[in-house]
């Protein structure tokens, strides 16, 4: 193993948070819901790191507008910057669920995407056709 972690890289260790406990929702329908189980959570003292927000086709309410999409519901997250700076607050890390809609996504985000040759299939454009919808800056997260 050490011959092959020397040829090819050692992998690298996830962050601390997402080893603990995560909370995965399907039923908060607004942004008052979403905060009051974060607030549970902490006023019994339960051990949790993150709070994971299906998408919209996987529960009644997702946290964004469509299967595919980036852009946030604004029923259930009418203030995203606000809300995840809340939930920071309070130690709380927020996985976002999402589904990219379709089998042949190649390449890395951080590869160059072409404006002028928009390629679905390329994992950068497909993420810079979203950034505009995504885009927060919240505490350090770039989108």
């Amino acid at each position: 193993m050490a011959e092959y972690a020397r040829l090819t890289g050692y992998a690298e260790m996830p962050p601390l948070w997402s080893l603990g406990y995560q909370q995965s929702h399907r039923t908060l329908a607004s942004r008052e819901e979403i905060l009051a189980e974060a607030k549970t959570f902490r006023e019994r003292r339960l051990p949790c790191d993150a709070l994971i927000y299906l998408g919209t086709g996987f529960c009644p309410s997702g946290w964004n507008t469509a299967n595919g999409s980036f852009a946030w519901n604004s029923r259930v997250f009418p203030d995203p910057k606000e809300m995840l700076h809340e939930l920071h607050k309070d130690n709380f890390r927020a996985v976002l669920h999402a589904v990219i809609l379709t089998d042949k996504l190649r390449g890395k985000v951080h590869d160059r995407c072409e404006p002028t040759r928009y390629n679905a299939e390329e994992a950068s454009c497909h993420w810079n056709a979203h950034r505009a919808d995504f885009a927060l800056g919240v505490d350090g997260w770039v989108a």
